[in-house]
């Protein structure tokens, strides 16, 4: 994405997310001023903020585990997690999303809030957290997993590599599926239903379908702003899925 664009882009969404501290910086990694893609800050008393403000991937964003080891090393008694994040690799979703779910059976406190668009992969770690606060303005969206498929071979060789990577996406949908329908306490066909579609919500929206626990400041007079970020929210997924294909090109 050119630099022009992205800045029409921000500058929109920021008028109807104010509140909601967006940066859209997980859109260009490496422009001026761009925050680290992940943070761990360690507080008094154990307590721990984590920052997500980039992809979850090694490549664009950053390596979860790293992210991992940080917090070992914090060792919280509490997580206070703030995401903004278009998404990323499946695995990395499900792996940042084990490891919050484990540190909450071993008695830690985890807690997280949308900072802007949690998309994707992003889900998963926004779902690890008991309490799940959206602002107005901010947008959460659930897709079934997909991937780019390049090869070049026989058709045996093609044939066998296009198989795998199905089994593969086959698996995703299901480890989706299944914590979503646990987290959200939604009925598995809404869940896949919710999935295949590319369902993008809003605070209340989230709140209704089981995603978040909580909006805050969201009232019937905040629609249209919600609807124009959901809108500039589409817009920015699909520059960034043009930039993975270009890149995989």
């Amino acid at each position: 994405m050119d630099p022009e664009t992205l800045a029409l882009i921000a500058a929109r969404y920021r008028a109807v997310q104010d509140r909601a501290g967006v940066s859209l910086r997980c859109l260009d990694p490496e422009a001026d001023g761009a925050p680290e893609p992940a943070e761990v800050e360690a507080g008094e008393d154990g307590a721990v903020t984590v920052r997500i403000q980039g992809p979850l991937d090694w490549f664009f964003g950053f390596d979860y585990r790293a992210l991992i080891r940080d917090l070992d090393e914090a060792e919280p008694k509490s997580i206070r997690l703030l995401i903004e994040s278009l998404g990323g690799f499946l695995s990395d979703g499900l792996a940042l999303y084990a490891n919050l779910r484990a540190r909450v059976r071993d008695g830690v406190k985890v807690t997280a809030e949308a900072r802007g668009v949690v998309a994707s992969a992003a889900v998963l770690p926004f779902l690890a957290a008991d309490e799940r606060t959206m602002t107005t303005g901010t947008m959460l969206m659930i897709h079934d997993p997909w991937t780019l498929f390049i090869a070049a071979g026989t058709a045996d060789e093609i044939e066998g590599w296009a198989e795998k990577s199905l089994n593969g996406l086959r698996a995703g949908e299901k480890s989706l599926r299944d914590i979503m329908t646990e987290r959200t306490g939604r009925s598995r066909q809404k869940v896949a239903a919710w999935l295949k579609d590319e369902t993008w919500f809003a605070p209340d929206e989230a709140v209704d379908a089981g995603f978040a626990t909580a909006a805050v400041e969201d009232t019937a007079a905040q629609t249209e702003q919600d609807e124009q970020a959901r809108a500039l929210a589409r817009r920015a997924m699909a520059h960034w899925r043009l930039r993975l294909r270009k890149e995989a090109a």
